[in-house]
């Protein structure tokens, strides 16, 4: 993605929008099924669901868990940039005395809970 967030014209609000949107579009991409590497984390579930127990062991069940597990890395990776350009945000808006609701998000893997 080109950038033009140097500019001096640009606010540091400007700035964590632009990450927002990255992430927010790396999101949309893997969880639609539209990037070239990798496929959403619900299609390497089905696909795991299927060939899981089969005996002799699916000779390609290592590469798919793998790939379900770097795909699962990267979606939390990105909700985890979009939570803090969106909380940079509010802290600029805050700074700059705006008034809001503050909300806490909770991302939540494998039952485990990890607060941002």
């Amino acid at each position: 993605f080109v950038r033009f967030t140097d500019h001096d014209r640009f606010t540091q609000e400007h700035y964590h929008a632009s990450e927002l949107l990255d992430a927010y579009e790396r999101y949309r991409l893997l969880a639609s099924n539209q990037m070239p590497q990798l496929k959403s984390r619900r299609f390497y579930e089905q696909l795991l669901s299927t060939i899981e127990g089969e005996e002799p062991p699916h000779p390609y069940l290592t590469v798919v868990a793998e790939l379900h597990e770097r795909t699962c890395e990267m979606e939390a990776s990105c909700l985890r940039t979009m939570i803090k350009a969106w909380n940079n945000i509010l802290k600029v808006r805050e700074d700059s005395g705006e008034r809001f609701t503050r909300i806490q998000f909770c991302i939540t893997r494998h039952g485990d809970a990890e607060h941002q």
